[in-house]
């Protein structure tokens, strides 16, 4: 009796441990905070704050997000992947080694230094009501491929003047 309880322990420790893919660790991406989600007329920017871990710090790869409120649906018919990504910084440093990092997303008026436009209406008309809703999935991707768990983020207000 005693062995086949021993046995059943260990089987459990083998079976219950499971091994990352010969790639690597998986990200791990959460959400911190945003600076605001009532965005007024005067602010250009809002920022959305990451905490990265990896095991293996290969996270040079990308970060993929979906704006929820604003998809392109006239362009989009089911044939492409709804996803956008931004190229995220070197870390080539880092590469084999553990990551803890703060990231910043920004959303903003400023094109040369903005990754998602915060009021974007390229005909110049802002939305009948002049208050338009945002609302982000993202995930991120190593360059194992290996893809962290897609986060909701708060709903941003942005009104218009």
């Amino acid at each position: 009796m005693k062995k086949i309880i021993l046995l059943s322990a260990i089987a459990f420790g083998f079976f219950g441990c499971k091994k990352e893919g010969a790639g690597g660790t998986k990200p791990i991406l959460t959400f911190k905070s945003v600076t605001m989600e009532d965005v007024p007329v005067e602010v250009e920017q809002v920022e959305f704050y990451f905490n990265l871990q990896d095991g293996d710090g290969d996270t040079e790869g990308n970060l993929y997000f979906l704006d929820l409120y604003r998809m392109d649906t006239a362009t989009d018919n089911g044939t492409r992947d709804p996803y956008e990504f931004i190229k995220m910084p070197s870390l080539e440093i880092h590469k084999g080694t553990k990551i803890n990092a703060e990231l910043t997303l920004i959303m903003g008026d400023a094109s040369d230094q903005t990754f998602i436009r915060l009021r974007q209406f390229g005909s110049g008309n802002p939305p009948p009501n002049k208050v338009d809703t945002s609302q982000l999935k993202v995930f991120i991707k190593d360059n194992a491929g290996n893809s962290s768990d897609t986060l909701l983020l708060p709903k941003v207000a942005i009104h218009f003047p």
